[in-house]
């Protein structure tokens, strides 16, 4: 009897760890394309920054004049959203004037509902992806440094 419950356990414990590994392997994959879309919205976006400078008589860069928000009419009916934070956050944030000098939003992380996606700066032109809390400060540090080409070593930016 207790043979016969070996050679039932052996093949079970396979199919369960093939099948954990295979879970594994799906969610890796489907979190990778998450950080695809999320990297194109945000470009998408600093790409029409730039086009709209231009249009209304800015030379970007050598003027820094940039618009002073971003208009979602600018995207028709495909407004670029942040696919890694849950449905209800506000779409984008512009920079008080305050912020005008930062590089980078004061919370890297959307925190809660109140949060916004994504986060311009008109003074700069920038466009920043805000990312989920994660599991480790580090995690999400990592995250934000990826999807908006920084290279930040706090969450916390001080610029």
């Amino acid at each position: 009897m207790l043979r016969h419950l070996i050679h039932l356990l052996i093949p079970t414990a396979l199919v369960l760890v093939g099948l954990t590994l295979f879970r594994a392997e799906t969610t890796r994959r489907a979190e990778g394309a998450v950080r695809i879309e999320a990297a194109d919205a945000l470009a998408r976006i600093q790409r029409q920054v730039m086009v709209r400078s231009v249009l209304e008589g800015g030379s970007t860069a050598r003027t820094g004049t940039w618009p002073a928000s971003i208009d979602p009419a600018w995207f028709g009916n495909d407004l670029p959203e942040n696919p890694l934070l849950e449905p209800g956050h506000p779409w984008i944030e512009t920079a008080s004037v305050r912020e005008r000098g930062r590089m980078h939003p004061v919370e890297l992380q959307a925190a809660d509902e109140t949060d916004a996606g994504f986060w311009y700066n008109p003074a700069k032109g920038i466009v920043r992806i805000r990312v989920p809390v994660a599991v480790s400060d580090q995690a999400s540090l990592d995250l934000y440094n990826e999807l908006n080409g920084t290279s930040l070593t706090t969450l916390w930016a001080t610029d």
